[in-house]
């Protein structure tokens, strides 16, 4: 069944979101929005750290503890994991899974050492994508620097539990999925998740039939333009099976 993933984009200790990446607004307080998500019926939390790439580190250890005293879904921690150290802490801190863009790129050996040592289902490759050239290329750094890698050969060149994938230019702007970036996608081996545009269930039925297993939702969530229960009724409607 497809999963309806919601996403906190956490910098310091306030949810914000902006547009392509770029220019975050405040939206609230990470933990409210985060027991708002459970009590709207979310598959999964993502937690993306969007300050890390500039100060080196993730600092959502203390937000991921007290959520997980009042939220029991799976949780996913992304931004500023560079290291087994990290990883350890943020599972630690009570997530499940550890998202990693930057340093796996800078450093193509450790998704492979991260998996050796906690599994496969635990580490997830996160990618930026943004068009170029007809193709898309991986972002890191929050989406500020182009790494000149195609984003569909490096999704297929690493063996984890999942891919994440955020369309960049779509991010924010509630105008719809890059449907063609999940259908060069599809096919991976593993789970892929997408990111970016979505505004309802249509738009989460449309990246599902182009091949992704789960969407991650935010801007939509925060503005009230849907909300994830209602997400799952239309999808419902629209004949597919849903979590409850």
């Amino acid at each position: 069944m497809p999963r309806i993933i919601a996403r906190l984009d956490v910098k310091r200790d306030r949810v914000v979101k902006g547009v392509g990446m770029q220019g975050e607004r405040p939206v609230g307080d990470p933990h409210d929005i985060a027991v708002a998500r459970y009590a709207d019926d979310a598959d999964e939390l993502l937690y993306v750290d969007t300050y890390a790439s500039l100060v080196g580190r993730n600092a959502l250890a203390p937000i991921i503890e007290r959520a997980t005293e009042d939220v029991f879904v799976p949780i996913t921690v992304a931004g500023g994991i560079r290291s087994l150290a990290d990883v350890r802490a943020a599972l630690n801190a009570g997530a499940d899974r550890v998202a990693v863009n930057t340093a796996a790129v800078h450093d193509p050996g450790l998704v492979p050492e991260m998996v050796a040592r906690f599994g496969a289902s635990t580490i997830v490759l996160l990618i930026d994508a943004m068009r170029s050239n007809g193709g898309w290329h991986a972002l890191t750094d929050y989406g500020r620097e182009d790494s000149g890698l195609d984003v569909v050969e490096w999704a297929h060149s690493v063996d984890v539990g999942e891919v994440m994938v955020t369309a960049v230019s779509r991010d924010g702007r509630m105008e719809g999925p890059d449907v063609a970036l999940v259908a060069a996608l599809s096919g991976l081996g593993c789970p892929l998740t997408y990111s970016g545009g979505i505004r309802d269930a249509a738009d989460a039925d449309a990246v599902l039939n182009a091949g992704a297993d789960a969407v991650a939702v935010g801007a939509a969530l925060h503005t009230g333009a849907t909300t994830i229960a209602a997400m799952k009724d239309g999808l419902t409607t629209l004949g597919r099976r849903v979590r409850r």
